[in-house]
């Protein structure tokens, strides 16, 4: 295998993580932490949770978690071409949808609704609160310890600050809240979700749970700990330290690695192909209606000077491997001559460039966000679809409610985290982690109940 770009994420370049670990003989850092998420219990989950379409229609359309190894081979092949850091490509791919809840942006939607009075719901500021406190898989801290890079990656996709400050227990606002204030906009910093979503009050944070035997850890290595997780993220380069998104010092948003970049890049070919085939296959869609889209068109004449003699359905599938093929050269090919034209050498220039570097060329750029409008017109809005969310929500919420009016039915696990976290944080941690058969299961006895 090639070596490593020097604009890649070397692992020798890590920052840590937020509990100090020592290395491992034979797995690199983020090897542990593709690992660490794959044994996630919320990792799991995402077999059962919809991505587009509901189990109700059947079983050829993906899953959250066939999305997410789709959107994990697309990266990790683009990744390998331009040798980035594939260890890092992979569990950033693996993690990016974990924080989504029950029947998708339709449970994502209710949730936001439900506690919008203790800082509303947003699946990527979730998976975080998942890996950093919600997951239970070690003695000596709270949730999987990932490497500070992943943990920063993934806090660079949320786009907004919360519209209001999350509940904490006796009505005091957290910090960062007050500082940044509602109407900011642009990406959190690492340091910013942490304060304001996992732990509630940058005051309250709780140091990790007893050592076997009872011993606590060394107040100040735990409290060296909080430190990191609160306020920076750094990379170290050519002896060179900098920081990304401090919240003291309001330092521009930088851009993220070429990692993360290639992921959400990989994220929009992935959902823009998969979600299509997904249409044909259910007959939310024929093949007329996608060849108005330019972009469709121009992969089904390439299939077709190949080939003169596919039936509709060796079509189809012939098509959505072409239209992954453009789209994948097109992104390798122009992020190459982005690196080249902005003489990028390690890092820092990737972090400090003026716009991402990994992203599709002006030639397609508009034909890739055509193919999402329409699918957001005739697929994400057809009737059959607006249906089922209006049930599936109508569920979510109803579950929401009788929770929240009474707490003594959620399981012990989350009855301890009132104090913590508040009662809408809590049922809200409770009903993201279900999958879509665990909800509607969960719905039809309380309803049973009644």
């Amino acid at each position: 295998m090639a070596s490593l770009a020097p604009y890649a994420m070397h692992a020798d370049q890590s920052a840590g993580r937020t509990y100090d670990e020592p290395p491992h003989p034979y797995r690199g850092p983020y090897q542990r932490d593709r690992d660490r998420v794959v044994h996630s219990s919320a990792y799991r989950r995402l077999a059962h949770k919809t991505q587009v379409f509901t189990g109700e229609m059947g079983d050829y359309h993906r899953s959250r978690l066939t999305h997410t190894l789709e959107v994990a081979s697309i990266a990790r092949t683009v990744g390998r071409v331009l040798r980035l850091n594939e260890d890092l490509i992979e569990v950033l791919a693996l993690l990016h949808d974990i924080g989504h809840p029950p029947f998708g942006h339709a449970g994502e939607e209710v949730l936001q609704q439900c506690t919008a009075s203790c800082g509303g719901f947003d699946h990527n500021v979730h998976a975080l609160r998942i890996v950093t406190l919600l997951e239970e898989r070690y003695p000596n801290c709270p949730g999987l310890n990932l490497s500070l890079e992943v943990l920063s990656g993934q806090a660079q996709r949320v786009k907004g600050r919360p519209s209001s400050p999350p509940e904490v227990p006796g009505g005091r606002q957290p910090a960062a809240a007050r500082e940044t204030g509602a109407s900011s906009q642009g990406p959190l910093s690492w340091g910013e979700v942490v304060k304001t979503y996992t732990v509630g009050s940058p005051g309250r944070q709780s140091l990790p749970p007893a050592r076997p035997g009872g011993r606590q850890p060394k107040r100040a290595a735990a409290r060296k700990a909080l430190d990191r997780s609160r306020w920076s993220l750094k990379f170290a380069q050519d002896s060179k330290i900098f920081t990304v998104g401090s919240t003291e010092t309001q330092r521009p948003t930088r851009q993220p690695l070429l990692e993360v970049q290639v992921v959400d890049a990989a994220d929009s070919i992935a959902y823009n192909s998969h979600d299509a085939d997904d249409a044909l296959e259910l007959g939310l869609l024929t093949v007329d209606d996608l060849l108005s889209v330019p972009l469709w068109r121009e992969a089904a004449e390439r299939v077709q000077r190949h080939y003169t003699n596919l039936d509709a359905l060796q079509l189809r599938r012939a098509v959505i491997h072409q239209l992954i093929e453009i789209l994948v050269s097109d992104l390798i090919a122009t992020t190459r001559d982005r690196l080249e034209a902005a003489a990028v050498e390690n890092i820092v220039d990737v972090t400090t460039a003026s716009q991402p570097l990994a992203r599709l060329s002006a030639a397609y750029q508009a034909p890739a966000a055509e193919l999402t409008a329409f699918l957001f017109q005739h697929v994400y809005r057809h009737p059959t679809l607006l249906a089922d969310r209006a049930i599936a929500g109508a569920a979510l919420e109803e579950m929401f409610e009788r929770f929240s009016r009474q707490p003594q039915r959620l399981p012990a696990q989350y009855q301890r985290q009132f104090d913590r976290d508040g009662l809408s944080r809590t049922v809200c941690d409770f009903l993201a982690g279900m999958t879509d058969r665990h909800a509607l299961e969960e719905h039809r006895r309380q309803v049973d109940q009644v």
